[in-house]
């Protein structure tokens, strides 16, 4: 395609759907790549950003599964690209982009957050994150690709326990890893759940609540990304406290919903609370050993 030099804003979706697209030279004078500029290009291999550019959508991309190679002039004031496949901004050190170029992708120290859905096309099945980085934006690890991501001892702001990684200064998850049978347990560090972790890996099909969950904001308590949740189970003696519920209705896991022998009445109250009782696909109670059993398919690969 020819874009023309007195372009300086490329709208959304506007060259979406190009199937035989390979490679395209932005031109210079455009400042602004908006959502979904090139979305579904599945062809589309190298792009050279331009030099002018301000502001970027990490969305841009969306659905560009070849792409794989990014360049830009070094004279760009806003931008740079490490390893022809990461997106950064130069004053913050973000990572706001990353293609699909990469299977195993290791993060430049020095990279100070990972900004919201900046995997969305990652092809990267193995990731590694730096002392450096402080920030994690909202769904920004959210990929089925990945099946491993690992931190640096000395990062001051996450940690990994289990299959979480959470943040440290207040136990909240940021990433939730399920394993390949779609099992996931929420490790008993997190105590707050809001709606901006990431699943890695795939699909969560059960989910073992932490036993020490005490908050949970917005849809915190939403595993659900594709309709395949079947059962949950809550460990707590009592329910987590909900704040800023969304008005879908969509606070608590409708599942089969599973709470500790003595708890049941406090958690169909809790349910009942919130407009979502009549949703539970079953309820039941679980002693020691079913738990057990529920935790050892979650460790397993």
């Amino acid at each position: 395609i020819f874009i023309p030099d007195s372009v300086t804003d490329i709208e959304r979706a506007c060259f979406s759907g190009l199937r035989y697209l390979r490679s395209v030279e932005i031109p210079d004078n455009v400042r602004r790549l908006r959502s979904e500029s090139f979305y579904g290009c599945r062809r589309l291999r190298t792009v050279k950003l331009p030099a002018k550019l301000a502001e970027f959508r990490a969305d841009a991309f969306n659905g560009c599964t070849a792409l794989k190679t990014l360049s830009i002039s070094s004279d760009n004031e806003a931008f740079e690209i490490a390893d022809n496949c990461m997106l950064l901004t130069k004053q913050e050190q973000e990572l706001v982009f990353v293609t699909a170029g990469k299977r195993k992708l290791e993060i430049p120290e020095g990279v100070t957050g990972i900004a919201t859905v900046a995997f969305t096309i990652s092809r990267a099945r193995s990731v590694q994150i730096p002392s450096t980085v402080q920030s994690i934006g909202s769904r920004a690890l959210e990929n089925e690709h990945i099946r491993d991501i690992r931190i640096a001892d000395d990062n001051d702001s996450f940690a990994i326990s289990g299959q979480c990684i959470y943040a440290k200064n207040d136990n909240r998850l940021v990433v939730a890893i399920p394993n390949t049978n779609g099992y996931l347990r929420i490790s008993n560090r997190i105590t707050k759940l809001d709606s901006t972790f990431s699943i890695a890996g795939g699909t969560v099909k059960v989910v073992i609540f932490s036993r020490n969950l005490e908050e949970v904001s917005g849809s915190g308590l939403n595993f659900d990304r594709d309709g395949a949740l079947k059962r949950v189970y809550f460990t707590g003696t009592n329910p987590p406290e909900i704040s800023n519920e969304p008005d879908d209705g969509s606070a608590l896991p409708i599942a089969a919903v599973y709470v500790p022998k003595n708890t049941e009445d406090k958690y169909r109250e809790w349910y009942e609370d919130h407009d979502s009782y009549d949703l539970v696909a079953n309820w039941d109670t679980y002693n020691q050993n079913q738990l057990k059993r529920a935790e050892d398919r979650a460790n397993a690969l």
